[in-house]
């Protein structure tokens, strides 16, 4: 009796999940069925027929990736160790650190230098999440044109010179960030909370376990 029961309760599961449509109000056009060939063959399929939409769609949503490209530019061509004395107001090089904390210093004790370095990781980290909600504004337009390519719906074209229909990409990715930038970054913005009160909270933890070890070692 319960095994029957629970045969019936899975079945109308099954065919209430069957006569769902993912986001009906997000369409433009009428549901197209379910794909032959399963959703691998879909993905693959997507990616060859449209691989020129894509690379379109990917190098406009870089665009705004461009402030998180930039902080680790100057981090990584400035030199953390450098900034560090910078933010400091160091204006010689008091100690030689390398990239992990190995070095010889008459100026500076190395839990000193070794904070400072740490203060510079949390200045980066802490500027990439203060980014991220910029480059969700981009990933708003990749979505919505992902989105498009998986359900089939049409594009908004335009002709070539051969006469033939181009997809106007960049109107419909600008489209997505109009409809969706929104909720995007909103979403986002607290992930990037998250992101830097985790990477903050790992920082804090370093430092406070070097500290630890160094007065262990000085006494």
């Amino acid at each position: 009796m319960a095994k029957e029961r629970e045969k019936q309760v899975s079945q109308f599961k099954l065919n209430l999940l069957s006569k769902l449509h993912l986001a009906p109000e997000a369409r433009n056009e009428e549901a197209k069925g379910p794909y032959n060939g399963g959703r691998f063959k879909r993905f693959f399929d997507i990616f060859r027929a449209n691989t020129q939409t894509i690379s379109m769609t990917n190098m406009l949503t870089l665009i705004f990736a461009i402030p998180i490209f930039a902080v680790v530019f100057f981090f990584s061509m400035y030199g953390y160790e450098k900034f560090a004395y910078l933010i400091a107001g160091i204006d010689s090089t008091p100690y030689l650190m390398g990239g992990i904390g190995i070095g010889m210093s008459n100026a500076m004790d190395a839990g000193t230098a070794e904070a400072l370095l740490l203060a510079s990781y949390r200045i980066m980290i802490s500027a990439v999440a203060l980014f991220m909600p910029v480059l969700a504004v981009g990933l708003s337009g990749n979505l919505y044109i992902m989105q498009k390519l998986v359900w089939g719906e049409e594009f908004l074209t335009k002709k070539d010179k051969q006469g033939n229909n181009i997809p106007r990409v960049a109107t419909e990715f600008f489209r997505g960030v109009k409809k969706y930038a929104g909720q995007t970054v909103a979403i986002t913005s607290i992930f990037a909370v998250f992101f830097g009160g985790a990477a903050n909270l790992i920082i804090t933890f370093v430092q406070a376990f070097l500290l630890l070890f160094h007065r262990h070692r000085r006494g």
